[in-house]
This record gives C-alpha cells, sequence and structure tokens, in this order.
C-alpha cells in the first residue's frame, strides 16, 4: 500500500471503505480514479485514513475524518435551519468541483461550517487537489461514531 511505504519503519494501521453505489467494475485505486474524481480533477476522498499516525505531516488520518464528520452534522448548521438534504447534495456538488461547490456553500450560507482541518488551509471543502469533506458527507447516513 502507497500510504504504508511513506512510513517504512513505523508500524501503522489504516482503515479504508467502499459504500457501493451500484455497478461499480474494478479494483479500488480504478474504482477511485474513475468515480471519486470531480469533473476539475480533484480527489474527492481522503482515503485510506491512518488510525494511529499522529505526525504532523499525516493529515488522512481518522483524527481529521472525525473533525470534518463534526463539522457536517454541527448543530449550529441544523439550528440555522440547514436541511440535512443539503449537506448531503455536497457529494454531487462535490463531484462538479471546487467552484461550483463554492457557489453552493454561498448560496446556502453554509461556507462558514467548513474550516478544514488544524493543520490544512482549505478552500471551500478543498485543501489542494483534495476534497476534504466527501468522505464524511458520503458516510453521513451509515457512520455511528462510537465514544
Amino acid at each position: 500500500m502507497r500510504l504504508l511505504k511513506e512510513y517504512p519503519n513505523e508500524d501503522y494501521s489504516l482503515i479504508d471503505w467502499h459504500i457501493e453505489q451500484g455497478d461499480l467494475l474494478g479494483s479500488i485505486p480504478e474504482i477511485r480514479e474513475k468515480y471519486y474524481k470531480s469533473l476539475d480533477g480533484l480527489n474527492l476522498c481522503i482515503r485510506p485514513l491512518y488510525i494511529n499516525n499522529k505526525d504532523e505531516g499525516c493529515w488522512r488520518n481518522y483524527d481529521n475524518f472525525i473533525k470534518a464528520f463534526n463539522d457536517i452534522t454541527d448543530k449550529r448548521i441544523y439550528d440555522n435551519k440547514i436541511a440535512r438534504n443539503k449537506i448531503k447534495a455536497l457529494r454531487e456538488i462535490f463531484r462538479k468541483g471546487k467552484k461550483d461547490t463554492e457557489i453552493y456553500l454561498k448560496t446556502n450560507k453554509i461556507e462558514n461550517f467548513f474550516n478544514g482541518f488544524w493543520n490544512m488551509r482549505t478552500e471551500y471543502c478543498f485543501s489542494g487537489d483534495t476534497c476534504l469533506y466527501y468522505d464524511a458527507v458520503e458516510v453521513l447516513d451509515y457512520f455511528l461514531k462510537l465514544e
């Protein structure tokens, strides 16, 4: 696995998943290349996630996924009467790309809820060539956070 090769002398664990959305064929890398890219060529997922890598340069980790999930389920969103379906619609908006995401967030007045991770600068849910929130939106109906 590519990410494990980044830290060859360490003992790290990773987590990954795939939610079947229909007739997708191929390996995980092939599926991600075909279905997890935005129209402007940006990566939509941050998976696989390190479980136990606390290296400051490693932002693809479970703690950041939980931060993204907390952002999209933040009580302030629902206190402001932002419908859950508007958050779920982000999944398709992210696929359209960064500019469409910016327009959608501003139009729905929710751009301030997606501040990124502690060590990542974001612009409208994207940092560099990667969407930091797609994974959290994708699992919104399936993920149960355990304490």
